[in-house]
């Protein structure tokens, strides 16, 4: 690898990699199996690669559709 200019790389980091990746794409649980984690909270640990750029908006669409019942019955 350094006749390459790439850096060394154990099995580990890729494995790593992998779970780095798939939970942006795929549930927890899928990821569990994936690495062959026995307890969800080992999986966690790449929970935090998740991004959240659209996070406010989620929110906000879960309040609208919460109090839309509420402000109907009120008249709004």
């Amino acid at each position: 690898m350094s006749r390459a200019g790439l850096p060394r790389m154990r099995f580990h980091d890729l494995r790593h990699s992998l779970g780095t990746l798939a939970v942006q794409a795929f549930p927890l649980s899928d990821v569990q199996a994936y690495l062959g984690h026995a307890d969800v909270q080992t999986t966690m640990i790449y929970v935090h690669h998740v991004p959240k750029v659209d996070a406010a908006e989620r929110l906000s669409a879960l309040v609208r559709a919460e109090t839309a019942p509420a402000m109907q019955a009120v008249g709004a």
